[in-house]
């Protein structure tokens, strides 16, 4: 199945423009725009490219470090980070670039 790059650069594009900031904080679970990636990272999904994000490190207003919720529990490896929400086990894995 191919990737809709055009209409995720749309979207980026309405993104980019909108005003206004969100007020976060760490350990939040977010709605985010990942968008249409290339090679294994993680896509959004959707109209909007989203899906849910754990955020994990606040650096400032407009910066914070991010890991992509998944409700398969079967994920193992080294960069699955398992969180528990409410007594109901969640993976989370992210992308390793090195």
């Amino acid at each position: 199945m191919g990737k809709d790059f055009c209409k995720w650069h749309a979207q980026k594009e309405h993104l980019h423009e909108a005003k206004g900031t969100a007020l976060f904080h760490e350990r939040e679970v977010w709605w985010c725009a990942l968008g249409a990636n290339i090679g294994f990272e993680q896509d959004g999904s959707g109209e909007l490219f989203a899906r849910p994000v754990v955020i994990l490190s606040k650096f400032n207003l407009d910066v914070c470090l991010v890991v992509p919720r998944s409700e398969s529990v079967s994920l193992t490896g080294r960069c699955i980070i398992r969180f528990a929400f409410s007594r109901r086990k969640v993976a989370c894995g992210f992308t390793c670039t090195f």
